[in-house]
């Protein structure tokens, strides 16, 4: 019989999706609570995969890698095992799930930072700069839950057209990506902002969740909290964090 304390030997696990996609690999008895951490994530792709078997045993993305995830995992490659302690997680699982590389890399201060790294950046500064380090990386958290849930990186869904407020005036046509960069780099928060851009697969989600925000001290969109089809996660500073359920992808 497998004991609690033996799922638990191996203790927490600070491995990041970058870590998993060089080659590191998540193990049996490894725990990740953080709502978009990569084991809870990889347990969504998996219940999803399988729902089934995830219903009858009642599987829920718990951050813990016990037996449900290590029997979905053997599902998932044809095999039974008879001893859980060797099953991991690893890039081929992940490639099996669908996922794909982040393509947000961290690069040494001298060759600068990459355009992905700059793109989330400057989304987080002008964002969310005036609202603190926390209101920044909640900003961050909803990129990548958006991008999570689209199967996208959080770069691509800092420039999806008119999600982003920041970057309506480049959506219109008036301003390029290297003009709005240019000027979020004057912004004291830069250097904050780029530390969590290059975390933002492995920043705690203080959202909960969230995949939308809004300012009601500035905008009340249809999809607000008055409307019967938003859900409410937190409020961070001057925005309201939550999910705008009439998208197919944020109802869950």
């Amino acid at each position: 019989m497998i004991r609690l304390k033996q799922i638990l030997s191996e203790g927490v696990s600070n491995l990041t999706w970058q870590d998993l996609w060089s080659g590191k690999k998540l193990r049996y008895g490894n725990t990740q609570t953080a709502n978009n951490s990569p084991l809870r994530t990889i347990q969504r792709a998996l219940m999803k995969r399988f729902p089934e078997y995830s219903k009858k045993n009642k599987m829920a993305a718990t951050g813990l890698f016990g037996p449900k995830t290590a029997v979905l995992i053997g599902m998932l490659w044809g095999q039974t095992y008879s001893s859980y302690d060797n099953v991991e997680i690893g890039k081929g699982t992940l490639s099996k799930l669908g996922f794909k590389p982040q393509s947000v890399k961290t690069t040494s201060s001298s060759k600068g930072n990459s355009a992905a790294v700059n793109k989330i950046a400057t989304t987080l500064v002008l964002e969310a700069g005036g609202e603190g380090n926390r209101g920044m990386q909640a900003v961050a958290n909803v990129l990548n839950n958006r991008a999570t849930k689209r199967g996208t990186t959080p770069a691509q869904e800092a420039l999806r057209p008119y999600q982003f407020s920041m970057w309506n005036d480049f959506n219109a046509g008036s301003e390029n990506v290297s003009d709005v960069i240019s000027k979020a780099k004057s912004h004291p928060k830069w250097k904050t902002a780029v530390d969590y851009a290059k975390r933002i697969a492995s920043l705690p989600d203080v959202t909960n969740g969230a995949t939308h925000y809004y300012n009601p001290n500035k905008v009340n969109p249809k999809w607000g909290e008055d409307s019967t089809t938003w859900v409410p996660h937190k409020d961070i500073g001057n925005h309201k964090f939550g999910r705008d359920t009439t998208v197919s992808w944020a109802r869950t």
